[in-house]
């Protein structure tokens, strides 16, 4: 209870400067979300490597809330933010040698996977950089919501991912939730919390719709044959999955 009433306070002390948290180039309040919940930790000098950094938006976030916090980044193609720029490197997804042998608190990967074709890997190299007990957190648009559903209906793609690619287009890998959940249980992590985020005004307009399909999803959840359990299939697709438009995942190492 001390824990939560001090996470609370802190919160609380930081609501102004909270309203001003740059959006970065993920969904709105993502970032927000998630430098709350590293405050609720109380480790205000935790280690923390951001990949992709892309131009540091979130390492400068965090430098306000979490000012003796230990932060790198790394980015292959995005030129950092002056104030940041001692603690982003220029690197692929690949190359996690810059980390050399410093076990790592936390892991963050925000709006980063649509971009890579290595998930896999990822997960893999973050499970080896962690200290035991040390969190993985990884945000990605949902497209499973009832607007990107519509979307792929008429028009044969998902909201937040062209029709048709160009060789060097930026965000093409669609990754689904249970995809990821499965990356997760292979690489020793046990998933905390699930928390679905983004919801802006007009997303509402869906909510008749979204009523009317959520219980025969639900029917669904319920008779698909499967070894995930129930509490497992409720957390991962709640009635929010059909209007928000990005989600938060917290692993921890085992």
């Amino acid at each position: 209870m001390k824990h939560v009433l001090s996470g609370v306070l802190g919160a609380r002390k930081f609501c102004k400067p909270m309203e001003s948290i740059e959006r970065g180039n993920t969904q709105d309040g993502v970032n927000k979300e998630i430098i709350l919940y590293l405050l609720s930790l109380q480790n205000p000098a935790l280690k923390l490597f951001d990949l992709p950094c892309g131009d540091g938006t979130f390492l400068k976030n965090l430098q306000i809330f979490l000012p003796q916090a230990q932060l790198k980044g790394a980015d292959l193609y995005a030129t950092p933010r002056s104030e940041v720029a001692t603690l982003c490197v220029k690197a692929a997804s690949s190359d996690w040698s810059h980390l050399k042998a410093e076990p790592q608190d936390v892991i963050s990967c925000i709006s980063g996977l649509m971009c890579f074709d290595n998930a896999s890997e990822i997960f893999q190299q973050a499970s080896r950089h962690l200290q035991t007990g040390g969190l993985l957190i990884v945000t990605n648009d949902n497209v499973l919501t009832v607007r990107d559903r519509l979307s792929f209906l008429f028009f044969g793609r998902l909201k937040r991912f062209k029709k048709l690619y160009t060789p060097t287009e930026g965000n093409w890998n669609v990754m689904l939730i249970q995809g990821l959940w499965k990356l997760f249980r292979q690489n020793g992590f046990e998933l905390k919390e699930i928390r679905y985020t983004s919801l802006r005004f007009e997303d509402w307009f869906f909510l008749p719709l979204a009523l009317s399909i959520y219980p025969i999803e639900l029917v669904f959840l319920w008779t698909q044959k499967s070894e995930l359990p129930m509490r497992e299939r409720s957390r991962l697709f709640p009635f929010k999955s059909l209007l928000a438009r990005h989600y938060i995942m917290i692993g921890q190492r085992r």
